[in-house]
């Protein structure tokens, strides 16, 4: 179509003519609508609200009340570690004083113990020696020819007695005495002063003898070496 085309349209004496089909491969052109009224301005964005002014009051309220609470907490956890070592520590005077008191006691009933032992330790020494006092009398009568044995291997051989020995022996061992030697030459006499056990052979200038009380010193005193005495025991 011809540039001139358009001016009887444009002027309205002609009738616009049949679109002409657009060929392939070609884009169509848009025309302003010049007629239509004018497009309405976009509306202006809203205006941001600007923020509200802090409240200082309540912020340091908000702090107060947090700083309130962790004191709180950190005050109830301190009461309670210091509960707890107040506690132990109780615990470990008392468990002191209780390994103190059974000490003591352990200590009271050991010394009570040895007392009681170095007592009956005692008492039955003392028994027993009062027991071989009064035994040894009637051991000596009993054992009269074995003491008389003993006497003569202390002399020695009779026949070498000096001359004018005489023995001398309780009245009960003279029978048995002179029985033992018969033949020897030596002279066998009683005695009544001597006791149960006793026995002396005496010569001019010496003498020998077997005494009873000299063993039942030796025995007291081998007791007494132990810290036993007995002052009620006859000598």
């Amino acid at each position: 179509m011809r540039d001139d085309a358009f001016l009887p349209l444009l002027l309205g004496t002609r009738a616009p003519e049949s679109a002409q089909p657009m060929p392939p491969g070609r884009a169509a052109l848009e025309f302003p609508d010049l007629d239509a009224p004018p497009a309405r301005p976009a509306p202006a964005p809203p205006v941001p609200q600007p923020d509200p002014a802090p409240d200082r009051e309540a912020e340091t309220a908000a702090l107060i009340e947090i700083a309130r609470e962790a004191g709180f907490a950190e005050g109830l956890a301190e009461g309670e570690r210091r509960g707890c070592e107040a506690e132990a520590a109780r615990r470990e005077a008392g468990l002191d004083g209780l390994l103190a008191a059974t000490l003591s006691q352990v200590d009271t009933a050991l010394a009570r113990m040895r007392a009681e032992a170095a007592e009956q330790a005692e008492a039955f020494a003392l028994l027993l020696l009062r027991s071989l006092d009064l035994a040894l009398p009637l051991a000596a009568a009993r054992e009269a020819p074995a003491m008389l044995e003993r006497l003569l291997q202390l002399l020695g051989p009779v026949t070498e007695a000096p001359a004018g020995a005489v023995l001398r022996v309780p009245p009960v061992l003279l029978e048995q005495a002179r029985a033992r030697l018969d033949g020897t030459g030596l002279t066998v006499e009683a005695d009544p002063a001597l006791p149960p056990g006793d026995a002396r052979i005496s010569w001019r200038g010496g003498g020998l003898a077997l005494v009873l009380a000299e063993r039942r010193a030796a025995i007291r005193e081998a007791m007494a070496s132990l810290g036993f005495t007995d002052e009620e025991i006859p000598s």
